[in-house]
């Protein structure tokens, strides 16, 4: 048995929303180097969030953004440690070599997501303005 303790801690809503967009925000996945933000599925996803959260949740939409951003980063970071330590539980041995190779992949997507996060910071942050209101 496998326990993925990050789940288990207590997050503040940038992580916990920032790691839930940054799976569904990116529909092309981990396993390819030019991920990049949905910028339909952010709004909807946001949107329901938004229709949702209380009050106090509500006050800290402005970490929902930079939560995105910093948890694309964390894991690009890790993905590159993986590589460089051939570690981690699991790789594609249908289409890599080395497991390395795999996590080398992994990190450019991140890191790509990362960046696209950031280049459309102003768009994503007016999202959230706009259902928030």
């Amino acid at each position: 048995s496998l326990v993925d303790l990050d789940t288990l801690q207590h997050g503040t809503l940038a992580v916990e929303l920032g790691d839930a967009l940054r799976s569904w925000c990116n529909p092309l996945g981990e396993d390819v180097d030019r991920a990049g933000v949905h910028l339909g599925i952010f709004e909807a996803a946001v949107r329901g969030y938004a229709a949702e959260a209380s009050a106090a949740l509500r006050d800290d939409r402005r970490g929902i953004v930079p939560g995105l951003e910093t948890i694309a980063l964390e894991l690009a970071s890790r993905f590159c440690l993986d590589a460089f330590e051939e570690r981690y539980f699991r790789w594609d041995t249908t289409r890599f070599a080395r497991a390395s190779e795999h996590h080398l992949l992994r990190a450019r997507g991140q890191l790509a997501l990362a960046q696209d996060v950031a280049s459309k910071r102003d768009v994503l942050e007016a999202i959230v303005d706009r259902a928030f209101g």
